[in-house]
């Protein structure tokens, strides 16, 4: 692949602090803002996006261990779905074809944005990569010829990039209270269909951070307490069944019954660090849009991952991840049998 087109692809596009950064910066300098606001406002929506993207790594570190104790305790094999195995393969075999999609799906993008009523810009880098990726090996394994498969991937990318966060816009509204950013990322049916479920069952203002706990279970208000101590609750169990054996596998030095304390501890600043993130990208990234959408993409949307939304709502962050994972578990007799 040529050095630059892989630069162009691969480290700009393809890593969502910098396509982020490089926006905002876009966004200022049509604004006309004065170098130095341009220069802070950039660095601070990079710096934002990598810090929540540090506090994402440290989730996966804490929830890969835990996953392995789990495995140990109670004797499930299975297959671990990696949508970067697919990156990977298809970058090593149709590299330059990956690359094409993605840069010209990205355009895609922003023409139909601008011609049509769908005014979203698809901002999480690395899940364009991964469909872009996904497109190549599916249109090569059928036999369609490289330049076909360029042509029909940009266009499905940059049309997917543009309708998915709008199947999830009024859902995102409900949850941020405005209509200043949209969801960027390729599960949106789901969550759509979660919102119009949610929207049909209960009451709106029973909301999970009103919740009113008796005496000492208070604590469970505070987001980072209730989500060490859940977690905790979910480490020892998988910890205990799986042995002390198992257990210092992985801790190291660290003994095996305050391992499982520590990695729930873990978990808890993962997602302080990611919310953390996320407010700086929000207070950066909406501001410099002001002048895409005046000047290129009127009421364009910048659509961004969904940890964008874990603010606005920690209790039920909290509880939608293990009511998520406690249906898991249940699918698994289910689909088994």
């Amino acid at each position: 692949m040529n050095a630059v087109l892989e630069f162009i692809v691969y480290d700009l596009l393809g890593t969502s602090s910098i396509l982020v950064g490089f926006i905002a910066m876009f966004g200022l300098i049509l604004q006309k803002k004065k170098w130095d606001k341009v220069a802070i406002g950039t660095i601070k929506t990079i710096v934002g996006f990598i810090i929540f993207s540090a506090g994402s790594s440290l989730a996966t570190t804490s929830l890969n261990a835990f996953q392995t104790l789990f495995t140990k305790a109670f004797n499930l094999e299975g297959v671990l779905p990696l949508a970067e195995a697919v990156t990977a393969l298809a970058q090593n075999k149709f590299g330059p074809i990956v690359a094409l999609i993605m840069v010209a799906g990205f355009v895609a993008n922003l023409i139909i944005a601008r011609i049509t009523p769908f005014k979203y810009i698809f901002l999480t880098g690395q899940h364009n990569l991964y469909l872009a990726a996904l497109l190549t090996v599916i249109f090569k394994a059928n036999g369609v010829s490289d330049g076909l498969t360029i042509a029909l991937g940009a266009v499905i990318l940059g049309a997917s990039a543009a309708l998915f966060p709008a199947l999830a816009q009024r859902g995102m509204n409900k949850v941020t209270g405005e209509n200043e950013i949209a969801m960027g990322h390729y599960v949106t049916i789901a969550y759509a269909l979660s919102s119009f479920i949610g929207s049909k069952v209960g009451k709106p203002e029973d909301s999970t951070e009103k919740l009113k706990l008796p005496g000492w279970l208070m604590i469970f208000k505070d987001y980072i307490v209730s989500v060490a101590l859940s977690v905790a609750v979910f480490y020892y169990i998988s910890a205990f069944v799986a042995g002390k054996e198992a257990v210092e596998s992985l801790s190291g030095n660290v003994s095996w019954i305050l391992f499982p304390f520590l990695q729930s501890l873990s978990f808890a600043a993962s997602l302080f660090i990611i919310i953390t993130g996320v407010r700086m990208v929000l207070g950066e990234i909406v501001s410099a849009f002001v002048g895409i959408s005046e000047k290129i993409i009127p009421n364009a949307k910048p659509a961004l991952d969904c940890p964008v939304v874990f603010q606005y709502a920690p209790t039920a962050t909290v509880l939608g991840f293990l009511s998520a994972y406690i249906g898991g578990l249940l699918c698994i007799p289910v689909l088994y049998f």
